[in-house]
């Protein structure tokens, strides 16, 4: 059993380090603070949930992730989401997305690809689709596309399951792709490519 103290972002960081199906409980420090989506357990109901897990009381869920590979390495899965833009929000990403047989020249503040766990959090402000918290679908969100004379993105949101890809090659410099917003910023130079596919490992919580 992996134990999580903290509040969900210390879960979302824990959580690009779990390759195994070794179970997690997460135990909201900070109550008064922080959101504890991923946790309804605290400091004063600990040892009563840790009976029922030994009483197999509490049943597991199971929650979908999602992995990005660049130059044929793999990155950090994800839990909630990728963001894909440029490193300053503020600077206009340029890159070319190809999903669902589709290929299209964009101007954004950058996409997010999300899983169903995450639906609720930035996906959600972004304009994306609530999923169940247990779903294996899960979908694109073209954030803020520009839309001009030459350009006229009609691409800005889809739903993906299964063997469904995502693919975005940079058109300028400085672009990054990041884990949740926790991760590390990896850096995506002009012409490269880096590809969003479902994670064959999921992340079994227990809540």
């Amino acid at each position: 059993l992996i134990v999580v103290v903290g509040g969900d972002g210390t879960f979302l960081k824990t959580a690009q380090y779990i390759r195994d199906a070794t179970p997690v409980l997460c135990v909201t420090a900070d109550t008064k603070n922080t959101e504890g989506f991923y946790s309804d357990t605290t400091a004063a109901s600990f040892e009563k949930k840790i009976e029922h897990i030994m009483k197999n009381k509490i049943k597991l869920k199971k929650l979908w992730r999602l992995i990005a590979k660049k130059y044929g390495q793999y990155l950090e899965p994800c839990l909630n989401e990728y963001y894909i833009g440029q490193q300053k929000p503020y600077d206009v990403a340029k890159y070319v997305l190809h999903v669902q047989g589709k290929a299209e020249f964009q101007k954004s503040s950058g996409g997010l690809v999300c899983t169903g766990a995450g639906s609720t959090a930035w996906c959600r402000g972004a304009g994306g689709k609530i999923l169940p918290k247990e779903s294996k679908e899960f979908q694109f969100v073209v954030r803020e596309p520009y839309v001009g004379k030459l350009i006229k993105t009609k691409i800005k949101k889809g739903m993906l399951k299964g063997k469904d890809k995502i693919s975005i090659i940079a058109k300028a410099d400085d672009m990054i792709i990041v884990a949740d917003a926790r991760g590390k910023e990896h850096l995506l130079k002009k012409e490269e490519k880096v590809e969003i596919m479902q994670y064959e490992k999921p992340i079994f919580l227990f809540y």
